[in-house]
């Protein structure tokens, strides 16, 4: 705020030459209380206010299990960070469950001047705890007097409570920010049962949540309280396993966690938004645990900006207000005028002038009250709310003698008015943006990746930003202890669409990492800048997740009519199954490009080629299929082509009147392997089946069919082939010939080295990923086949396409198969030389999976995998997300008991997002699991959560975007 103190009135007898105005206070920009809290009660030091003006390091000296009212004295922002309290334990001794960690929000707050705001800062839950603590934590279940086994001394632990900032009165309907507590942990002690402790019937209590708690379930029951949401709370466990008798757990509810169930040692829901159930008893003396309450984010405009961040408190609630982060503060401008006579003028009584004021702003004029000015006619001028976009304006003050009346006129005015002061210019710092948050990253050992954030400052100094990336809470600049880990920094200006059509310049901080060492680690920066408030501010934790090297393939799809990529990711072959694609329906996105990213990978592949198309219930030929052995070099772009009839629309195809096109994979810019597409049919006889890998085409049924086209030697496909001669096919080039790379200087089995992807015209595609490349999009001979017309079929095409069928209404031959020094053909029971003739009757299609040597538990590992017609709706592609917690190898294995996917996946001990395609109703179990203590299931979320709750406890969270977790050991395809 600005302003004046108060007003001086003049009093005089008659002024004969009027009074000369002058400073008596010189204008200036004063402090007041408009940055201050009142705090009742007093802070642990005994004191009952905060300067946020005056902080010079993260304030934290809240006392926990405490509501404080924070009343402001003036309009400002500030950032804070909340901590919800933990969970109490089941027991201090033996066999017991630790309590969930507090979850934890961090928001800068609008506050407004006047409102008195209650800080709730949470009970840290205890062992027999009791109801009523501060922040809602749930009461445990049994107690020293009533639990089944008193000499024990357990009873399970109270929920923690949440910690939260409310405008006004403690209420949902109130809050602003919520960090939700931990649920209470259990205890177990059966005396008829593993001599009186069994670790499988209890359970730690779920942590706070962000939109929602967590639930951790004992290994014997599902009994735990889940965790609450935005909409309820958390249920309270109940289970009538094995038909024994269940004493169920209290429901969550509104900023409360539901109590334990009070037969047995039970844990208590966290306090939260909506808090956590209670956990429940079993007969059988399974205790389940209590879930974490949920956190919260108001969307009104109290809250300027917020995210949560992991639960990790293990203690009472906290909270911490961030230095130097108070912003849109009120600012006062003060000055005072004085009127003064000649000293020969004693007698002034008749004199009853005074001084007047108006506020002026320096190129707009006067200034009036409004809702952001007030005092204008004062010596006080206020300016509420102000921030940077009211840096650089200039005030001054204008006073004026007003006259009093004397015999039938007025006293002289003063002889110097108006008068102005001097000019103030406010000085108001800049506020700092993050723009773009950085993401967690999971890759392999000696794998380079990259952490970014996004930052501007208003003023446009963006160069004076300066970033310290920390890792594990250690800035880089002082790592040393790591040796392992290779890190660089680079900053950039970027400019960025913050709306559409609105740029934004930013500063971009890019933290560059790889590791030679398998292991979890934490990611975050603190940015600072000289010239804004505040002068600094963190980014979110993420992970940086290294994993030894995995069997990942990843795959780019192309969009020709738009210049972009079409559909992308990414498969570990080995722990979710195979990547199987068919020829796409959309003839402009069938190119697809696919790379090894972390090692190279020995693959093993099925493939066939396109089929001829049907006539007159004839059959067209079937395309030829193939399995074999071919290792993925790593970084090096493989494409794959997947024919088509041609009366399907674009390409690859065969030859005119339904010769089916073939499948082709490159390394780079040479042909690998070919299957041949089959024949069309004729109208009274059908197509010939294209030739698998090594294998001629058929000739066409009819009495003037098409012949097959002829094999290739291995390897000895010549570099430039040739397109059809009427109804003669013709041979496919062995290297891609690309007009656009052949202007560049480049021949046709030339690599270009590191690229991203171009279409034909040269068009590249930016948002393709830069690999070592060497297709040249064009021509390449791909539609051999030969052409027919009239009632006769088309030739399949192949490494040499089928040739067309002339009269008789015949059907065209097959395409032949071809395949470099590069592959290796696999025998299998169904088939037996690895390839044949025919035996795919629908598009082209390739599938690709890990390679592995038959075993006792396998021994036909090399059976073709043909994918059903119609794969993108026969098969869909599931997206599991799997969030890691801790460092220990966490993990389980799914195993498929009914329908088509994967025979397993596998997931954990690392992070990431993970692929696989499965057909409608399968089902999968839990077939093993390593270093898991608990697992948990919360339905609502389609989320399950598996522990370690030994000394160094974590978890991973496993979630999919379709189908779901229907119990704690079996997902199901249900879409």
């Amino acid at each position: 705020m600005i302003g004046f103190k108060h007003a001086r009135q003049v009093n005089s007898n008659l002024d004969l030459n009027g009074p000369t105005i002058s400073t008596q206070k010189t204008i200036e920009l004063i402090s007041d209380s408009e940055t201050t809290f009142t705090v009742s009660p007093a802070l642990p030091d005994g004191s009952t206010s905060i300067d946020l003006s005056t902080l010079t390091s993260d304030f934290t000296s809240f006392a926990s299990s405490t509501i404080y009212d924070l009343t402001t004295n003036g309009s400002f922002t500030l950032t804070m960070e909340l901590n919800g309290a933990a969970g109490g334990p089941g027991d201090s001794a033996e066999n017991f469950g630790v309590g969930g960690k507090g979850g934890s929000v961090r928001g800068t707050v609008v506050f407004e001047e006047g409102e008195i705001y209650k800080l709730v800062i949470g009970s840290l839950g205890v062992k027999n705890g009791p109801a009523g603590a501060v922040g809602g934590g749930g009461a445990s279940g049994g107690s020293d007097s009533s639990k089944t086994s008193p000499t024990k001394g357990g009873a399970g632990g109270s929920g923690g409570g949440f910690t939260g900032l409310f405008k006004g009165s403690v209420s949902q309907a109130n809050a602003l920010l919520i960090a939700g507590g931990g649920g209470g942990g259990s205890f177990e002690s059966d005396p008829d049962d593993d001599n009186g402790f069994n670790p499988r019937r209890k359970a730690a209590g779920g942590s706070g949540g962000g939109t929602r708690g967590g639930l951790v379930q004992p290994l014997d029951g599902n009994l735990s309280g889940t965790g609450g949401g935005q909409t309820a709370g958390g249920s309270g466990g109940s289970s009538n396993e094995g038909g024994q008798a269940v004493n169920a757990g209290s429901n969550g509810s509104a900023l409360q966690g539901g109590a334990g169930s009070g037969f047995n040692d039970t844990g208590g829901g966290g306090g939260g938004y909506f808090g956590g159930g209670g956990g429940g008893y079993q007969a059988s003396t399974i205790n389940g645990s209590g879930g974490g309450g949920s956190g919260f984010i108001a969307t009104t405009t109290d809250i300027a900006f917020a995210y949560f961040n992991e639960a990790k408190n293990t203690g009472g609630g906290s909270v911490k207000i961030i230095e130097s982060s108070v912003n849109s503060i009120d600012r006062k401008i003060t000055g005072i005028a004085t009127a003064a006579f000649p000293a020969t003028q004693s007698s002034r009584n008749t004199n009853t002038g005074g001084i007047s004021y108006n506020w002026y702003e320096v190129g707009v004029g006067a200034l009036s009250d409004g809702t952001n000015v007030t005092g204008t006619a004062s010596t006080i001028l206020t300016l509420s709310k102000t921030n940077y976009s009211d840096d650089g304006r200039k005030f001054f003050l204008r006073a004026d003698y007003s006259n009093s009346a004397y015999g039938s006129g007025l006293t002289p005015n003063a002889v110097n008015e108006p008068f102005d002061s001097g000019v103030i210019t406010l000085s108001i710092p800049s506020s700092l943006s993050i723009y773009n948050q950085p993401e967690s990253s999971t890759v392999s050992e000696n794998i380079s990746t990259t952490f970014n954030v996004d930052v501007a400052s208003l003023n446009g100094l963006n160069s004076l930003f300066d970033f310290d990336w920390r890792i594990d809470g250690v800035s880089i600049n002082t790592l040393d202890y790591l040796p392992s880990i290779t890190r660089s920094v680079s900053n950039t200006d970027v400019s960025v669409l913050d709306q559409p059509g609105v740029p934004v310049n930013q500063r971009r901080s890019t933290l560059t990492l790889s590791s030679t060492t398998a292991a979890l680690h934490k990611i975050d920066c603190v940015i600072f800048h000289p010239n804004t408030n505040p002068s600094s501010i963190s980014t979110v934790e993420v992970n940086f997740d290294v994993t030894p090297p995995r069997e990942i393939i990843q795959f780019e799809r192309y969009d020709g009519a738009l210049s972009t990529i079409a559909d992308s990711g990414q498969r570990d072959i080995a722990a979710f199954g195979a990547l199987s694609f068919r020829a796409n329906a959309n003839a402009q996105s069938r190119a697809i490009s696919i790379w090894a990213p972390e090692q190279d990978v020995t693959v093993k592949i099925t493939m066939g080629g396109g089929a001829g198309a049907e006539r007159n219930s004839h059959k067209g030929g079937e395309g030829g299929v193939s399995v074999f052995k071919v290792t993925l070099k790593k970084g090096e772009e493989y494409q794959i082509k997947l024919g088509v009839n041609d009366t399907q629309g674009g390409g690859p195809r065969g030859g005119t009147n339904g010769g089916g096109g073939s499948a082709i994979i490159y390394n780079q810019a040479r042909v690998i392997a070919v299957c041949g597409g089959g024949g069309g049919a004729g109208t009274n006889a059908g197509g010939g089946d294209g030739g698998g890998v090594q294998v001629a085409g058929e000739n066409g049924d009819g009495t003037a069919g098409g012949p097959g086209g002829r094999t290739y030697s291995q390897g000895s496909l010549p570099s430039e082939g040739s397109f059809p001669t009427n109804t003669t096919g013709s041979q496919l080039s062995g290297c891609t010939i690309g007009q656009y790379w052949q202007d560049q200087g480049f021949s046709p089995c030339e690599s270009m080295g590191l690229q991203k992807y171009r279409y034909a015209d040269g068009r590249v595609f930016e948002d393709s990923a830069e690999i070592v490349r060497g297709y040249k999009s064009g021509t390449g001979h791909r539609n051999n086949g030969g052409n027919a017309t009239g009632n006769q079929g088309g030739g399949g095409a192949g490494a040499m396409g089928g040739n067309g069928a002339v009269r008789n209404h015949s059907g065209g031959g097959g395409g032949s198969g071809y395949g470099a020094g590069d592959i290796e053909l696999l025998s299998s029971f169904s088939l037996q030389t690895g390839t044949q003739l025919g035996g795919n009757d629908g598009v082209g299609f390739i599938s690709i999976e890990a390679f592995r040597n038959p075993s006792f538990s396998n021994p036909d590992p090399y059976v073709p995998n043909i994918p059903p017609k119609g794969n993108e709706t026969t098969l869909k592609t599931v997206t599991f997300t799997v969030t890691r917690t801790t460092t220990e190898n966490v993990s389980v294995e799914f195993s498929r008991t009914n329908g088509v996917g994967p025979d397993k996946f596998i997931f954990g001990p690392n992070s990431g997002t993970f692929t696989t395609q499965i057909e409608k109703d399968s089902l999968y179990t839990i077939s093993a699991q390593s270093n898991v203590d608990t697992r948990s299931l919360d339905t609502q979320n389609n989320t399950l959560t598996l522990t370690d709750a030994d000394s160094n406890p974590g978890s991973i969270i496993i979630t999919s975007d379709i189908g779901q977790f229907t119990t704690d050991t079996t997902w199901t395809a249900n879409w």
